[in-house]
C-alpha cells in the first residue's frame, strides 16, 4: 500500500506521461460532461469541473497552464453560445465562468512559477552541496536526495525516493539509525551520528550525519532532514595520528638509545629530567623516580668543555645540535663511553633539552679490534716476503709493500701516485690485463691465479706467478706476485740439458748432434739464443742457431774478431756485445763458451742473451759444462768416424788383395799347363817356380784371412758399425 501511495506521489510530483494523460483526459472528459449538460439544459454545476485539469496543468506546467485556461474558457464560451443560443443571462454567466477559469489558471500558474523558482533555488542550493542531503519520512522512506547523494550511490533520484533506508544501508548500520531516530524528540530534535556506507565504487566510507527531526503538533515525527559529511579522511588521519603516537611511544620506550628530556632554565642551568625511556633507566640502573630528581651533570664524570659555549648559543638562538663523546657513570659506579646528541627547543612555552645517549662501548671495542687487525694486516702485508699490491677494479695501484722495491726496483712513492696501473709494469702484449683476467675468472667461478710477465724498474723482463683475490666488501683486489724468472729459466735449461745429454749418448752423427742441440735450446729462445760453431782449419764454421732469426746475426758476428775466437784461443769464457736482431736499442750480451775435450778445443758455443733478460752464475756454469760435453761428444764422434774410415780401408785392401791373388793364379795355371804339355827341358824349373809363386799367393791368402779376423775383432770390441761407409 505504501509503495502504491509513493508511486502516486511520484506521478504528481515529477514530469510523467501519466500526469499529462490525466490532464488531457480530465479536460476532454469535462468538455464531454459540459456538452451533455448543456444539451440537457444544465449550465451551473458541470463547468466547475474545468478547475481540476486547469489547476493541475497550471501547477505542473505554469506557462502551458495559462494557455490551457484561456483555451478552455474560450471553448466553454463558444459551446454555451452555440448550444444554448444568445440568451443574455446564460451568455453573461458563461463570460463570468470563462473569466474565472482563466483567472484561476493565471493565478495558479503565477503561484506555481514562484513556487518552482523558490524550489529550484532550494534544490540548487542542496544539489550544489558536496555533503550528502536526504529527507526521510516517518515511515523511514526517502522523500528527497540531493545530487551528491545520487552521485555517491550512482543512482537516479527516482530510484532512491520512496526506498526505505533499511534497503540502502547494511543491517548493523540501520540498527544504529533506528536507535538514533527513536532518540530524537521535540525536546531534542537534532543530533549527530556516524555511519559507514558503501558507494557505487565498492569503497566503504565513513559519514557524519547531522540529523534534524520535524515534529507535528502532537509531537509525532513528520520527517528527518539528514546532512552527511564524508569524514573518512579525517578518521584515517585520526587513526594515523593515534597509530603514530603509539609508534612514537613504542619507539621512545623501546629505543636502544637513551632518551632524556629536561628543562633549561633562564640562567642556563639544568632542571631535573621529566621524561626518560626504559632503556635509559636500565643503562644507568636507576628507577624512574630517582632519575626524575637528577640533572645531566649527575650522569657524567666530567662535562664537555664545549657545553657552556653551546648553551650560550642556545641563549642567543644560534645553536644547532650539540654532539660530544662523554664518559658516563652508572649507579654502581662503573663507567662507560657514550655518544651524546642534544637539541634545544620550545615545548608548551618552556625551553627544554632533548638528549639522545648511545653506549659506544661495543664500538670502541670494535675500533680497537680494527686497529689491531689493521696493525696485523700491515705487519703481514709489509713482511710477507712476497710482492704484494692492492689495486682497484680499474687496475690503479692503491697500495704496495716494501718487497716491490726490493724485487722489482720500483719505489713505493712512484707506484702510489694514483695514476699508475698494473698494466704499466706488464710486458706489452704479454697479457690483456690482469684485472680483466680476474674479472673473467671471477664471473665463471675460476680461480684468481695465473702467470704474468712483468718489467722491472731497470727494464728487465721477469716471469712471475700471481694470485689475486677480492678484499671483502670493497672494490679493491689484493695481488700477490712471486718472481719465477730464475726458477723457470733454470728449469727449462735443466730440461734442455737433460735432452741434450740423451742426444750426446745416443746420437752417432756429430752434425745431427749439433742440430739436435740447437733444436733443444729453442725452448729457451725467449731468454737467450744458442749457436754452435766448430773449428775447421783455425776458422769457426757457422753451425745451426736455436732461433732462425739469429742466423744472419751469428754469421756476421763470426765474421768479426769476436769473442768466440778469443774463447777458442784462450780456452776461457769470453763476453761481448752485439747489435740486437729485434730492433731493440739495447745491444745483445754475448757469452762464448769454448768446447774443450782432453785439452783440445773443438769449437765454441755462443749464447746471445736477449735484451731485458739476465743470466745467473749457475746457468753459466751449466752452459760451460754442457759446452765441454758437446765438445767431447763431437771429438768422440770424429774418432769414431776415423775408426770407421780405417776399417773401411782395411776392407778395401783385403778385397783388392783377394782380387790380385785370383788374377795371379789364373795365368800361373796356364803357364804350368803349357810347360807340362810341351815336355820342355825347363819344365821342371818352371813348375817349381810356379809352385813357389802359388805358395806365396797362399801366404797372402792367409794374411787376408788374418786381416778379416782383425776387422771382426774391431767391430766386436770397438762398437764400430761396419755397415757405415765413409764417403
Amino acid at each position: 500500500m505504501g509503495k502504491a501511495v509513493n508511486r502516486v506521489k511520484s506521478i504528481f510530483e515529477n514530469d510523467s506521461p501519466h500526469f499529462i494523460f490525466i490532464i488531457g483526459f480530465g479536460t476532454l472528459f469535462t468538455f464531454a460532461l459540459v456538452i451533455v449538460g448543456l444539451l440537457n439544459g444544465i449550465t451551473t454545476l458541470l463547468p466547475h469541473l474545468f478547475y481540476i485539469p486547469i489547476v493541475l496543468a497550471a501547477y505542473r506546467y505554469p506557462r502551458e497552464g495559462m494557455l490551457l485556461s484561456v483555451l478552455v474558457g474560450s471553448l466553454y464560451l463558444l459551446l454555451v453560445t452555440t448550444i444554448m443560443g444568445p440568451v443574455p443571462d446564460l451568455v453573461i454567466n458563461a463570460y463570468g465562468r470563462s473569466v474565472v477559469i482563466v483567472a484561476v489558471g493565471v493565478i495558479v500558474s503565477v503561484l506555481s512559477l514562484k513556487l518552482s523558482s523558490e524550489k529550484e533555488k532550494y534544490l540548487g542550493l542542496l544539489n550544489d552541496q558536496n555533503d550528502l542531503v536526504a529527507m526521510i519520512g516517518r515511515q523511514g522512506t526517502f522523500s528527497f536526495v540531493n545530487a551528491a547523494y545520487c552521485r555517491y550511490f550512482d543512482a537516479d533520484p527516482g530510484d532512491i525516493i520512496g526506498m526505505s533506508y533499511h534497503e540502502q544501508y547494511p543491517p548493523e548500520e540501520t540498527a544504529l539509525l533506528d536507535v538514533f531516530f527513536r532518540s530524537l524528540n521535540p525536546s531534542r530534535p537534532s543530533g549527530i551520528i556516524e555511519l559507514r556506507a558503501r558507494g557505487a565504487d565498492g569503497r566503504v566510507r565513513m559519514f557524519q550525519w547531522d540529523v534534524s527531526g520535524h515534529f507535528g503538533e502532537k509531537g509525532e515525527t513528520v520527517s528527518y532532514l539528514c546532512s552527511g559529511r564524508d569524514i573518512t579522511s579525517l578518521r584515517e588521519m585520526e587513526e594515523a595520528l593515534r597509530s603514530s603516537e603509539e609508534k612514537f611511544r613504542a619507539l621512545f620506550s623501546h629505543a636502544r638509545d637513551g632518551i632524556l628530556v629536561n628543562e633549561l632554565r633562564e640562567d642556563l642551568s639544568f632542571g631535573p629530567f621529566f621524561e626518560m625511556n626504559r632503556y635509559t633507566l636500565d643503562l644507568f640502573g636507576y628507577e624512574r623516580d630517582e632519575m626524575a630528581s637528577m640533572t645531566p651533570y649527575d650522569l657524567v664524570v666530567e662535562s664537555p668543555p664545549a657545553l657552556l659555549t653551546w648553551l650560550d648559543q642556545v641563549q642567543e638562538g644560534t645553536a644547532r645540535s650539540f654532539r660530544e663523546e662523554v664518559v658516563c657513570q652508572r649507579r654502581d659506579g662503573s663507567l662507560f663511553p657514550a655518544d651524546v646528541t642534544a637539541v634545544a627547543f620550545e615545548l608548551h612555552g618552556r625551553r627544554v633539552i632533548l638528549s639522545i645517549l648511545r653506549d659506544i662501548s661495543p664500538r670502541k671495542e670494535a675500533q680497537e679490534k680494527i686497529v689491531r687487525s689493521e696493525e696485523l694486516y700491515r705487519t703481514l702485508f709489509e713482511n710477507t716476503g712476497t710482492v704484494m699490491l692492492v689495486v682497484d677494479e680499474e687496475g690503479i695501484i692503491r697500495n704496495a709493500n716494501n718487497e716491490v722495491e726490493k724485487t722489482f726496483g720500483y719505489p713505493k712513492e712512484a707506484l702510489l701516485t694514483g695514476e699508475m696501473v698494473i698494466d704499466d709494469i706488464t710486458v706489452p702484449g704479454g697479457h690483456y690485463g690482469i684485472v680483466n683476467a680476474f674479472t673473467a675468472q671471477e664471473g665463471t667461478g675460476g680461480g684468481g691465479s695465473g702467470e704474468l710477465r712483468l718489467m722491472d724498474a731497470s727494464g728487465m723482463y721477469r716471469d712471475t706467478c700471481y694470485t689475486i683475490a677480492r678484499i671483502p666488501e670493497t672494490r679493491q683486489l689484493i695481488l700477490s706476485i712471486a718472481d719465477q724468472t730464475g726458477t723457470r729459466q733454470s728449469s727449462i735449461l735443466l730440461a734442455t740439458v737433460n735432452e741434450i745429454n740423451q742426444a750426446v749418448v745416443y746420437e752417432r752423427d756429430s752434425k745431427v748432434l749439433i742440430d739436435r742441440v740447437c733444436k733443444e735450446f729453442a725452448a729457451l729462445d725467449k731468454y737467450y739464443v744458442i749457436a754452435v760453431s766448430t773449428l775447421d782449419g783455425g776458422l769457426l764454421k757457422s753451425g745451426n742457431v736455436s732461433a732462425p732469426a739469429y742466423e744472419d746475426v751469428h754469421a756476421s758476428y763470426l765474421g768479426s774478431a769476436c769473442g768466440a775466437y778469443r774463447a777458442t784461443r784462450s780456452g776461457l769464457v769470453e763476453y761481448d756485445e752485439w747489435p740486437s736482431a729485434d730492433g731493440d736499442e739495447r745491444p745483445l750480451q754475448v757469452i762464448n763458451f769454448p768446447m774443450t775435450a782432453d785439452e783440445e778445443i773443438i769449437g765454441a758455443i755462443s749464447v746471445y742473451i736477449r735484451p731485458r733478460v739476465s743470466i745467473t752464475d749457475p746457468e753459466i756454469d751449466t752452459l760451460q759444462a754442457l759446452a765441454n760435453d758437446i765438445g767431447f761428444a763431437i771429438r768422440s764422434r770424429r774418432l769414431e768416424e776415423e775408426k770407421i774410415e780405417a776399417l773401411a780401408q782395411i776392407e778395401r785392401n783385403i778385397e783388392q788383395l783377394s782380387i790380385i791373388n785370383d788374377h795371379i793364379r789364373n795365368p800361373l795355371q796356364v803357364i804350368v799347363g803349357y810347360a807340362v804339355l810341351d815336355d820342355w827341358e825347363h819344365t821342371d824349373k818352371v813348375v817349381r817356380q810356379a809352385e813357389e809363386i802359388d805358395r806365396i799367393i797362399n801366404h797372402l791368402d792367409q794374411g787376408c784371412l788374418e786381416s778379416s779376423k782383425i776387422r771382426e775383432y774391431l767391430i766386436r770390441h770397438s762398437g764400430i758399425d761396419s755397415g757405415k761407409k765413409i764417403q
